[in-house]
């Protein structure tokens, strides 16, 4: 009995500790992201310029983890990963739910690539880890994206 109420007082104060570390993400925060990721994908499609882009969006060391390739880490590296894609590039995202805590948050959402011409290139969906930067604006630290496009049935394609 004495352990069932001492494990009882641990999980409690464990508990409390936790929650006193972090506080759930404001509305205002969580508005501010939305705006700086509407704000600057608007931006890039509007210039196609790729490295204000990556430097606007992207933490210095950030990583993102795109299909089919290995993980891509840092500015440099994003920028010409992205650039790859050429001027003819869209992006689209649409924030499905964001939350998190004081200083980091998750954005989940769906996105779109197409041509400036609407053809679509791919569409998927991502989720992206965003820290508060010291200078008090949200940036993303880690991006995943998965293509929604299903993948070929004969296998000899993929190559």
């Amino acid at each position: 009995m004495l352990s069932l109420i001492s494990v009882a007082m641990l999980a409690t104060s464990f508990t409390s500790c936790t929650k006193s570390k972090s506080s759930v993400i404001s509305e205002a925060e969580k508005a501010a992201i939305t705006k700086s990721a509407i704000d600057i994908n608007q931006a890039f499609n509007e210039s196609k310029d790729f490295k204000a882009y990556v430097n606007s969006y992207y933490a210095e060391d950030a990583t993102v983890l795109y299909p089919n390739n290995d993980a891509i880490k840092g500015r440099d590296a994003i920028t010409a990963a992205l650039s790859s894609f050429g001027s003819d590039l869209n992006v689209t995202p649409t924030i499905v739910d964001i939350n998190g805590s004081d200083e980091l948050a998750y954005v989940y959402g769906t996105v779109k690539m197409e041509t400036n011409a609407k053809v679509e290139l791919d569409h998927g969906k991502y989720i992206e880890i965003w820290k508060k930067q010291k200078d008090g604006k949200w940036q993303v630290i880690y991006d995943i994206f998965n293509t929604s496009v299903a993948m070929p049935k004969d296998t000899t394609k993929m190559k």
